[in-house]
């Protein structure tokens, strides 16, 4: 019988030659440790448990009943197959194995480094010539895998190493070559929600179509710091990515545009992996094309934790990103070693078997936005850029313009009431401001119903209606700022205009403790010089808020009153 007590691991023991220093990482399956040579050189290995060895079949096209352990057993010895086929420095390189024995193990080359998903955590995001350099160097690297005849299938953050020389692809424990089967039972699916391509989902056949999809959701990843379809419920996840509704918020209009068509749901519709790096590629020769960044400096992405050290490999002194070297630069001739591959059978964004039987495509809400015309997104993007309402649809410039005639007549006849009566002049403005913008608002949420839903039904009027009162509230809101600088320009006005006249301003006075005030009283005489001043002032209000901008929800609202009708019968921009 077999002792025991040599699969009891710990520092010091050797084990197929090479000395354990500490665990690195580990699950259900194994363990991952620090060792090193005779010669002492580190490296890393993977070693199965012991449990792991029982009932051991070499039929790897015989996989309808195997039990954990044997797939655990296959899983080991197909990633070191996969390995040995691919050289390449953006791939984890292979330096030793050991599959038939007592404890099974596989050695790789180590870095003292972060995979992707800490990187992002501890440094932030990806953006401009980083995200260019990433992107370059991991659709190389999977070039390669792919040249081999491997199909990754597992791509993910988690399984991409930083290292100082550039990303490294690690983990081929669920790779498959040519001709090979699944390491699953009938019926699942093994992956990774969120960075799995959605017709795997469906019961496809992983390709190189569906590696390159994972590979963007890395990319939209790194660049977001945050993984675009979420992370839970993992059914919720499955459904976003099925329907392509992925969070790129804050992308410059390139690369979003790259994004959204790279993890679209329909293969036919996806751009080359080439295309992507090259959207990429001139956002980051744009430095107007980024858009301000949110990021505290200690930012950690939703999700995201700075990696126990106690438990990890160490920190590295410097952002090894910025320590990567550009492609016209020679590499050092030093060899470059890469962390070790873990077992993540216990974080949230481990490998997950899913079954697709129960996950229905048909319910999915389409609520994908994939834009074929680039024109039309850039119009869509800058609309959102522009509006305070975020994602409305394009046709909405047209309200605005139409508005602004609109508005600027009114304003200047309720402005022009104060020659007359200021408290009615200020009367005539709020409706003003209340009513354009409640129709503002309400038009602005109607359109974007219908974009996202391609149109819009027959009781779509019975939403709008009932939206009002809500739409009421947010036009009070925006209107009481802009109110209150009209009163303060008003003010101003009527107590300078008089004065620049060579006449006298009509005055109240306010005594608050020892100290007496003079304002200009809001009931002067009609047609006197300080109405003409509350005139001149409640316009110069209106001008200041259209040259800042904040007038876009009146212009909407004054521009659906004005020209709905022939607006609704116009083609979409």
């Amino acid at each position: 019988m077999e002792d025991v007590s040599i699969f009891d691991l710990r520092s010091g023991q050797n084990i197929g030659g090479y000395t354990l220093i500490e665990r690195l990482g580990g699950g259900a399956m194994g363990s991952v440790w620090r060792v090193h040579d005779d010669g002492g050189q580190l490296y890393a290995m993977k070693i199965l448990r012991a449990s792991m060895l029982e009932d051991q079949s070499e039929d790897l096209d015989s996989l309808e009943n195997t039990n954990p352990q044997e797939q655990a057993r296959l899983r080991l010895k197909r990633e070191a197959l996969a390995l040995q086929k691919i050289h390449h420095e953006g791939v984890c390189s292979i330096v030793d194995m050991e599959l038939d024995a007592s404890i099974a193990f596989i050695v790789t080359e180590l870095i003292d480094g972060h995979n992707l998903k800490e990187d992002v955590a501890i440094n932030g995001p990806y953006v401009a010539d980083d995200l260019e350099r990433l992107a370059h160097k991991l659709i190389d690297a999977v070039k390669a895998v792919h040249n081999a005849g491997i199909i990754h299938r597992d791509i993910k953050p988690t399984n991409v190493m930083i290292s100082t020389t550039g990303p490294v692809l690690v983990d081929f424990g669920i790779s498959m070559g040519q001709g090979e089967s699944h390491v699953t039972r009938t019926g699942l699916v093994m992956g990774t929600p969120g960075f799995i391509a959605p017709e795997i989902i469906e019961g496809s056949d992983s390709d190189e179509i569906t590696d390159w999809w994972s590979v963007a959701a890395v990319l939209a990843f790194a660049a977001t710091g945050k993984p675009v379809f979420g992370t839970k419920p993992i059914m919720a996840v499955l459904e976003r990515a099925a329907s392509g509704n992925a969070n790129l918020n804050g992308l410059p209009i390139n690369t979003m545009h790259a994004f959204r068509s790279a993890l679209s749901p329909k293969r036919s519709e996806r751009c080359t992996p080439e295309q992507l790096e090259q959207a990429i590629y001139q956002d980051a020769l744009n430095p107007l094309s980024l858009q301000e960044s949110n990021y505290p400096f200690d930012y950690t992405a939703d999700g995201l934790t700075v990696p126990n050290q106690l438990t990890q490999t160490r920190i590295m002194s410097e952002n090894p990103r910025k320590m990567w070297v550009s492609e016209d630069t020679k590499r050092s001739d030093f060899t470059t070693t890469v962390n070790t591959t873990r077992f993540n059978t216990d974080s949230d964004d481990s490998t997950k078997i899913v079954d697709r039987q129960n996950f229905n495509q048909q319910d999915v809400d389409e609520q994908n936005n994939v834009y074929q015309d680039e024109q039309e997104y850039e119009n869509k993007q800058e609309y959102a850029k522009n509006s305070e309402q975020g994602n409305i649809h394009p046709k909405i410039s047209k309200y605005m313009f139409r508005g602004t005639f609109f508005l600027i007549i009114f304003a200047i006849l309720s402005s022009s009431i104060s020659v007359f009566s200021i408290i009615d002049a200020l009367s005539a403005n709020i409706i003003l401001m209340l009513v354009t913008a409640t129709i503002g608002y309400n038009v602005c949420a109607q359109l974007r119903r219908q974009s996202a839903n391609d149109s819009t039904g027959g009781k779509d009027w019975l939403i709008r209606i009932g939206s009002i009162p809500w739409h009421f509230v947010r036009a009070s809101i925006y209107t009481i700022p802009r109110l209150v600088t009209m009163i303060i320009t008003g003010v101003i006005g009527a107590y300078i205009y008089p004065l620049m006249i060579h006449a006298t301003p009509q005055l109240i006075k306010f005594k608050i403790w020892f100290i007496t005030i003079h304002f200009p009283t809001y009931s002067p005489e009609v047609f006197s010089q300080t109405s003409i001043g509350y005139l001149i002032g409640f316009i110069a209000g209106w001008i200041i808020a259209f040259i800042l901008g904040k007038t876009k929800i009146f212009r909407i609202g004054a521009g659906a009153i004005l020209g709905a009708g022939k607006i609704s019968n116009e083609q979409e921009i």
